[in-house]
């Protein structure tokens, strides 16, 4: 008959795949903004 311990193990491993792709979608909409601004302001309408 097999005997215990008490002890618990749990799993830690995170699965941070969703959070890679949401990253990414952020940071290309980030960018995105930042050209719009450059944009204006090249073309003077900040002035």
């Amino acid at each position: 008959m097999a005997e215990f311990d008490g002890s618990i193990k749990f799993s830690t491993k995170l699965d941070t795949n969703e959070f890679e792709v949401g990253i990414s979608e952020l940071t290309g909409e980030s960018l995105k903004g930042f050209g719009t601004v450059k944009n204006a302001a090249e073309s003077g309408q900040f002035c």
